[in-house]
């Protein structure tokens, strides 16, 4: 969700922005909030989301 970088610094406009794109991904029926469910299927879909939650698995 972070991007590659996320160390900058940005306008709060482009806070707003990016903000509302995500949002608008999570909410697919556009119903303007987002549930525990459409949070749960929208990550175990997405290849970004499973990789970087992947990467935090460690083995010891």
């Amino acid at each position: 969700l972070l991007g590659n970088v996320s160390n900058r610094n940005y306008d709060h406009e482009t806070i707003r922005e990016h903000t509302a794109i995500v949002f608008q991904k999570f909410d697919k029926s556009q119903r303007g909030y987002i549930t525990v469910q459409d949070f749960i299927s929208f990550c175990s879909k997405d290849p970004a989301i499973i990789q970087s939650i992947e990467s935090l698995r460690t083995t010891v």
